[in-house]
């Protein structure tokens, strides 16, 4: 099964990078403000996983996610993030955002 996901660059956003390192319970940024720098773009993942669910490699159901076909993930001032097509992929960080009233 393939479905498609995107992706900004890590390095573009700023506010709690430099936490991830030692950062390793749920909730670790919680309270901290997050900014993606302006211009800013999308990559775009095509996934293959043999269900719909894109998981953390500890509670994948069967086999990992891999990348359908090459993707690049562009970067501010930066050399583009490129990985060829096969690479592993886990869902290990979650932005979830939340507003009054909620994002549609």
């Amino acid at each position: 099964m393939a479905f498609s996901l995107i992706a900004y660059a890590l390095d573009d956003f700023t506010g709690f990078a430099d936490g991830i390192a030692t950062a390793t319970t749920q909730g670790a940024f919680d309270d901290n403000t997050v900014t993606l720098a302006l211009g800013a773009q999308t990559g775009q993942l095509i996934v293959e996983d043999d269900d719909p669910n894109f998981q953390d490699a500890f509670v994948e159901t069967d086999a990992l996610s891999t990348l359908a076909r090459e993707a690049t993930i562009p970067r501010v001032g930066n050399t583009p993030l490129v990985f060829p097509e096969g690479t592993r992929l886990e869902n290990e960080f979650v932005l979830t955002t939340s507003d009054t009233p909620p994002i549609q």
